[in-house]
């Protein structure tokens, strides 16, 4: 019986590049193949056993959860993949750091990190409150500012949409939102499907409160893909207070809109 060899890898890095917003990530899992041979999908830090020895070529592609759900992990093709040769030994255990940067062919359509004067988003004709810029230090990710959502009493429904509309594509492609986040009443996230004489909002995903700032991929492929009729989309987001609830707040920072 053949005697495995194993790789530690404890974590993910990442880097994002002057001009690609925060180097903030959620990578939780790997992707790891060897030799071109797939050898699987492991939650991080993992101790992985390898059915082989002496120099390999190890590929590791960046694993995360889609709109933030455990139950639907996947490779995040807009992180580059790790590859590097490294010698395993029987019965031993080599560690791998493996870090990531965007891919090349990337647009970003929009970085919002609320540190320039103004934000990209304005609030509907339907929505009682607005999103605000705050520099409260206790609730800012990262920088000085993040956007700051307030609902109370009266002010119970929130809804703001991107200033600009945007060309997503629709066959071959993909298309993602990243953010920072926290709040203490869920909140939606979606798209505003412009054709030539109307428009129509298809929500996308419920973002569930969370006292601590969380890192999403919100997958807009699928919805982007069916809309073949939409010259281009705005991005939303939107709140309601429950009848039993009287506040909630919400806490972003750091959105970004990109495709390849």
């Amino acid at each position: 019986m053949q005697i495995p060899s194993y790789i530690y890898i404890p974590s993910y890095t990442f880097e994002a590049l002057p001009g690609d917003g925060t180097s903030s990530h959620n990578i939780t899992d790997a992707w790891v193949f060897v030799d071109g041979q797939k050898i699987g999908a492991f939650e991080l830090p993992a101790t992985i056993p390898v059915l082989a020895s002496g120099e390999v070529t190890v590929e590791i592609f960046p694993g995360i959860k889609l709109n933030g759900t455990a139950a639907t992990r996947a490779v995040y093709t807009f992180y580059s993949r790790y590859t590097a040769s490294h010698t395993l030994y029987s019965d031993s255990v080599i560690p791998i750091q493996p870090n990531a940067t965007y891919v090349e062919g990337l647009s970003f359509d929009f970085i919002e990190d609320f540190e320039s004067v103004g934000i990209i988003f304005e609030k509907t004709t339907r929505s009682d409150t607005i999103m605000m810029k705050s520099d409260d230090s206790l609730n800012v990710f990262e920088g000085l500012y993040a956007g700051h959502v307030v609902l109370e009493g009266s002010k119970d429904f929130f809804e703001v949409k991107s200033l600009n509309n945007y060309v997503l594509p629709q066959a071959g492609g993909f298309s993602f939102v990243e953010l920072n986040c926290k709040s203490t009443v869920p909140f939606y996230i979606g798209v505003n499907a412009n054709e030539f004489n109307f428009s129509t909002q298809h929500p996308i995903v419920v973002i569930t409160p969370s006292d601590t700032w969380k890192k999403l991929y919100i997958n807009l492929t699928p919805t982007v893909s069916r809309l073949q009729n939409a010259i281009n989309f705005s991005l939303f987001f939107a709140a309601q207070l429950d009848s039993d609830e009287t506040a909630g707040e919400i806490w972003i920072d750091n959105i970004k809109l990109l495709h390849y």
